[in-house]
């Protein structure tokens, strides 16, 4: 199965917040995923609008998930 590029930097941006503790950031997550950081906003609006993810703002800001990870299905 092929997924669209955008499916795929969404699932594996979600795995990531899931596995991580307290606030990432869009750096981290760029160098973590291999994200380009210009793209990452369109992925986590998207995200944080399905109320997937919270976002906190502030110079210590950044992204967790807002669920239990094993109460996300694709």
């Amino acid at each position: 199965m092929q997924l669209k590029m955008q499916t795929d930097y969404v699932i594996r941006i979600l795995l990531y917040l899931a596995s991580s503790r307290g606030l990432i950031s869009t750096q981290e997550m760029s160098d973590q995923l291999g994200i380009k950081r210009s793209y990452l906003p369109k992925m986590l609006n998207l995200l944080r609008k399905e109320g997937l993810i919270i976002s906190e703002t502030g110079v210590n800001g950044g992204y967790r998930i807002a669920k239990p990870p094993a109460s996300i299905t694709l």
